[in-house]
């Protein structure tokens, strides 16, 4: 198996919070020397580049990683071959011009077949992982009309070895293009390949849609794919009623978009002290078992509830020092204060119970719900005998205004009366961060719009690690609560959402957190940790998802 993508200079921002609340990015170099990339070479010993022939030629270097036994391979443009315009093409991983954004899925999609061949690898299966990499397929059509194929023969042959995954459950977070830039960009290039571009472009038309005169490329993918599918159940269910345009002539249950669930590396998100604790008391194989639900289910009660409890409490500890660390650099940096308040800590405790709710600030996503009957939640956070900490984490798009201003009103409600201390946003969501969050919280709280949630997978990462989840039936965990592996908040009017996030909290959640027995240890509360990681850690990790796409995808591709 092998992964192509873009290499890029600065990727994504480093995320600050002013005093005011306000969301600041900051971009910084990449040194490639200093990462863990090695050049592709020839047998000349020379840095694969391959060119793409658009205007006066995109030239693209070849870089691979080796990430366990996969090479993925990934693609930079900012080298002196290129003008100033295509070297700014893998700049940033996100960008405003929609020029530019065509550009970048030019040079994965052609660039990355083009860099393949070069290499000499035999590629039996194409995976297209949504439709920024959708025109990989066009420059496999123009291969086979090269061959001898006419157009249709082609677009068989390549449809027959190629699977698509489309993530986006609304039709505004599809790529699209306006005609004319395909035109302006590929015009020429169609052209001089013997390919004819009226006919690529009628392959991602979407009739009747309210952009229905741009260039669609999750359209463009599902008809030059033979094999599509969604992320989670409910997902599929979503994408067989927004694509039915695509296969008019068939019902929509009929349309032939399937279903493999999102999983998550689990050697990457179980915390180190957590597979100790495997090692501990199942031995050295659990790993062997990831898929087997039937093992996790019949071994978990092996582990000791204090020993589990322990392990939880120091995670815990981990992530508290994290916090305060992120506090103060956060301080010094606003207001030259190197120290924190003693209100600005107070709750910060190994025995408080913490809702971690951390992941990209969209507004689908509602990161402000739970604020919806402010004084309600403030009564919550503030009982004295149960006291109740909220910690929030994630970067909105630099371009989400909307998003940006959750971030400020949560950064406001946590310097007010009753909510210091209790609601507290820790700045520069990031991989290294997210393993402290998703493994030291208690509960973790998804709210989003249903269905919204394509599948969501923090909470896979945060139920593995016993963090128990609390959220709305969608995405993934319509598949995996079970009724007593975490808590479903209702959802079946979006006006009674808070109502019962609220309810749950106050009869459920709090209550059985600060149930102690004489050991001091919550013994109710364990053992839906134990359930957590019993149902979740076998259904929802890679190696499981794997399966499932050469069982269900791979091999009828």
């Amino acid at each position: 198996m092998n992964g192509v993508g873009l290499l890029y200079r600065q990727a994504y921002f480093t995320q600050q919070i002013s005093n005011e609340g306000a969301q600041q990015s900051f971009y910084q170099n990449n040194k490639f020397s200093d990462m863990p990339l090695q050049k592709v070479v020839d047998k000349n010993n020379s840095q694969i580049v391959v060119k793409i022939n658009i205007d006066s030629g995109i030239y693209a270097r070849v870089w691979k990683a080796q990430v366990g036994r996969t090479e993925l391979l990934l693609l930079d443009t900012d080298f002196e071959m290129n003008n100033n315009k295509n070297r700014a093409i893998t700049q940033r991983l996100y960008v405003a011009d929609r020029d530019m954004r065509l550009l970048q899925e030019i040079v994965i999609g052609i660039g990355g077949v083009k860099a393949l061949r070069e290499i000499g690898y035999r590629i039996s299966k194409w995976h297209i992982n949504e439709g920024h990499s959708a025109l990989l397929n066009l420059e496999r059509m123009i291969e086979k009309i090269n061959q001898g194929y006419s157009f249709d023969e082609a677009l068989n042959k390549i449809r027959s070895s190629t699977v698509f995954t489309t993530h986006t459950p609304v039709p505004a977070g599809n790529e699209i293009f306006p005609k004319e830039s395909i035109w302006k960009f590929l015009g020429n290039y169609c052209k001089e390949s013997g390919i004819d571009l009226l006919k690529i472009i009628e392959l991602a038309d979407v009739q009747g849609a309210e952009n229905s005169s741009m260039f669609n490329m999750t359209a463009f993918a599902l008809r030059t794919s033979g094999f599509s599918n969604g992320v989670s159940r409910l997902h599929m269910n979503v994408s067989k009623k927004m694509w039915k345009t695509i296969w008019p002539e068939r019902d929509e249950s009929d349309v032939p978009i399937y279903q493999v669930t999102n999983g998550v590396h689990a050697d990457t998100w179980l915390s180190f002290n957590i597979k100790n604790l495997f090692d501990k008391y199942l031995g050295y194989g659990w790993r062997e078992h990831l898929t087997n639900r039937d093992y996790w289910v019949q071994n978990i009660d092996k582990i000791p509830d204090e020993e589990l409890w322990k392990i939880h409490i120091d995670l815990k500890k981990e992530l508290i020092t994290l916090i305060q660390e992120n506090m103060i650099k956060r301080k010094i940096r606003n207001r030259g204060i190197e120290t924190l308040e003693e209100d600005e800590t107070a709750f910060l405790k190994k025995d408080v119970l913490f809702i971690g709710f951390a992941r990209r600030f969209a507004a689908y996503k509602r990161a402000g719900l739970i604020f919806k009957d402010r004084d309600r939640l403030k009564k919550i956070l503030t009982d004295t005998d149960k006291p109740v900490v909220i910690i929030f984490s994630g970067k909105a798009h630099p371009a989400d205004e909307e998003g940006k201003e959750l971030i400020r009103q949560i950064h406001n409600v946590s310097k007010e009366d009753g909510f210091k201390g209790r609601i507290i946003f820790v700045e520069d969501y990031n991989i290294g961060l997210a393993r402290k969050i998703v493994s030291g919280v208690d509960v973790w709280l998804n709210n989003p719009v249903k269905p919204h949630e394509a599948s969501g997978t923090s909470g896979m990462k945060a139920g593995i690690n016993g963090v128990i989840n609390f959220s709305i039936l969608d995405g993934w965990w319509n598949e995996g609560y079970n009724g007593e592996n975490g808590w479903a908040i209702e959802d079946n009017d979006k006006s009674d959402d808070s109502e019962s996030l609220y309810k749950i909290l106050e009869k459920e959640i709090i209550p059985n957190f600060y149930k102690r027995d004489e050991k001091n240890i919550p013994t109710d509360w364990i053992d839906i940790m134990k359930k957590s990681i019993s149902t979740i850690l076998p259904e929802f990790n890679s190696e499981t998802m794997l399966v499932n796409y050469i069982n269900k995808m791979y091999h009828m591709s």
